[in-house]
């Protein structure tokens, strides 16, 4: 699956491994890289597992239209289809990181 990103600053975080361990520590930059390299081997999001570790899951309310994708327990990728069918998860072959969020600091 083709990954794209929100914008450049958040792009550089996910793919720079010093960057991700600055701003996120250690265990969550490692585990940030190996989810991004298991999300890339997906050929659509309806492989991404729904149990975890990836935990895929829809959000509601006003972010009606992404996904969720686990991180760790704690940090979570929210995504958005950037291409196929929003009821058809087999379509859609790239998504976009709209950001890491931190679940249980919202």
């Amino acid at each position: 699956m083709k990954i794209e990103y929100k914008n450049k600053k958040l792009k550089d975080v996910c793919n720079t491994f010093k960057n991700a361990n600055k701003k996120y520590g250690l265990k969550v930059a490692k585990k940030m890289q190996l989810r991004l390299m298991q999300i890339q081997a997906f050929e659509n999001l309806n492989q991404i597992p729904v149990t975890p570790p990836f935990r895929r899951h829809k959000l509601v309310g006003d972010r009606s239209g992404y996904f969720a994708i686990d991180i760790t327990k704690t940090y979570r990728f929210i995504i958005k289809p950037s291409n196929g069918d929003i009821n058809n998860l087999n379509t859609i072959t790239i998504i976009c990181i709209e950001e890491v969020s931190n679940h249980y600091d919202d």
